[in-house]
């Protein structure tokens, strides 16, 4: 993560070089107070397991492609779109370029 002192922390994103052979690859960035924000690379071939989660979800693609299938939609996305799913909304990938990056913000009820 980089330097942590007084509780503030620095860090980096990935280059991208490294994609996975399939699926995609979760790196958490920050885990602080029901805010979850991590880095996802995704190789050619996603894991198109369906999602339906307890917390809220605003996700940007950094860079590369993907095709999404979000409460029955499909939505296509390009680098600088972003979406916003609320709980509960069922979402899935369907396709991505290899490399392509995502910037995920989980943001978890309140206890």
């Amino acid at each position: 993560m980089g330097d942590d002192e007084g509780g503030w922390r620095r860090g980096r994103l990935s280059t991208g070089d490294d994609v996975p052979a399939s699926g995609e690859r979760f790196v958490e960035l920050l885990r602080h107070r029901g805010v979850v924000v991590e880095e996802i690379l995704s190789s050619a071939a996603p894991d198109q397991t369906p999602y339906v989660q307890t917390q809220d979800e605003w996700v940007v693609l950094l860079t590369g492609g993907a095709t999404m299938e979000v409460a029955g939609t499909t939505v296509q996305l390009e680098p600088g779109e972003h979406l916003f799913l609320p709980a509960g909304t069922p979402h899935r990938v369907l396709a991505t370029l290899a490399g392509t990056r995502w910037l995920a913000v989980h943001i978890h009820p309140s206890p």
